[in-house]
């Protein structure tokens, strides 16, 4: 099945910055695969924004974190909040969903003090799982912070971590609407979050309801993060076959298929010209090489390999980093039809697609 990228637009940033303002976006855990997934989509999140003007140091990085995910041996919480200190931004490692709920309200975890009547949110973003009791387990909609996180081989003893995590709709009552700017904009790059549940509410919804504002996400659809680190540049189009492994990105395809022939064609007239020009010049005959046969890679295919080598690069404890403090290379998009055909029967004929929503008031 062919993929398209997620599009929203750029945050308005308004004519002028203010200080009193504060841009979050949040980390949810992978406990499965990948555990770096949405810390690098958040990162990439983030590495947008400062290009669109915000301050560095209005933003605030939420991460939720446990031990069984980020094991203190493995000092992932350390290297996070070196890559916060990089960036110039903020950052809070959240254990649980009072945590997010008080710093959200309070800006405050312990939600001690009146910084929030100072700081308003402007922007929000989620990267992380979440759920609908429609095609998952539960009772309601939930961003699902700590998904799989019961079952987790190191998860002896407390199987209720999950409960204590995870923020499921009913909580969103607990927000205050103070907290926010009236124009807030959030976007939820989590699975089914603007999907109705079994009593037809939709989290997104719910959402934008009490904190105002406009909201953004993932209705009657999944979202994908196998492209995140993709090139879609010369190309953008991904192809996502149903449950198989060889996923591509089509600009990936072709980059490196010009790479491939860049370098063996370059080595052939390299030793081509060489023998014309004498070994003392191979360099030069390198050169003439490269001239005449470019070849040239996309520019995000050049950023992808840098990106290689940031998560390659050791800490200061000789641990492989495993991140890009940049992030990946794209924004979740939406899951292809096979994956998500129940789904699409179970909400036809309704909207699918990461669609805006805006406050109701018939509730």
């Amino acid at each position: 099945m062919a993929l398209n990228k997620v599009t929203t637009g750029a945050v308005d940033m308004g004519a002028a910055q203010v200080e009193e303002k504060e841009w979050i976006v949040v980390s949810g855990m992978q406990v499965e695969g990948f555990k770096y997934q949405f810390i690098e989509t958040t990162l990439h999140d983030i590495d947008n924004l400062i290009l669109e003007g915000v301050d560095p140091a209005n933003i605030t990085w939420i991460v939720f974190v446990h031990d069984y995910v980020y094991d203190p041996k493995e000092y992932d919480r350390e290297r996070f909040s070196k890559t916060a200190e990089n960036l110039g931004i903020k950052i809070e490692l959240v254990e649980d969903r009072i945590g997010f709920i008080h710093y959200i309200n309070t800006k405050d975890q312990n939600s001690c003090g009146t910084l929030r009547e100072k700081t308003k949110i402007k922007y929000l973003s989620v990267f992380a799982h979440a759920q609908t009791p429609k095609f998952t387990v539960g009772n309601e909609t939930q961003l699902s912070f700590a998904y799989c996180l019961n079952d987790d081989d190191k998860n002896i003893y407390n199987k209720e971590l999950e409960d204590i995590i995870n923020f499921r709709t009913p909580e969103i009552e607990e927000l205050d609407e103070k907290a926010f700017c009236s124009d807030v904009v959030t976007r939820f790059f989590t699975c089914n979050t603007g999907t109705a549940d079994k009593k037809g509410e939709r989290f997104a919804q719910k959402w934008v309801n009490k904190v105002g504002g406009v909201a953004f996400a993932f209705q009657n659809a999944r979202s994908n993060y196998i492209f995140m680190n993709s090139t879609m540049d010369e190309i953008n189009l991904a192809i996502n076959f149903p449950g198989d492994p060889l996923d591509k990105a089509v600009s990936d395809l072709t980059n490196g298929a010009k790479e491939y022939c860049h370098d063996k064609l370059t080595g052939i007239s390299t030793e081509l010209y060489t023998s014309v020009i004498g070994e003392n010049n191979r360099e030069f005959a390198k050169f003439i090489a490269e001239i005449i046969i470019p070849y040239p890679v996309s520019e995000e295919w050049k950023i992808k390999q840098e990106r290689k080598k940031d998560r390659d690069r050791e800490d200061e404890h000789g641990i492989r980093y495993g991140y890009s403090d940049k992030g990946c290379l794209q924004y979740p998009m939406l899951n292809n039809l096979g994956d998500d055909w129940l789904i699409i029967l179970g909400t036809w004929p309704e909207k699918r697609g990461f669609l805006k929503y805006e406050r109701t008031y018939d509730e």
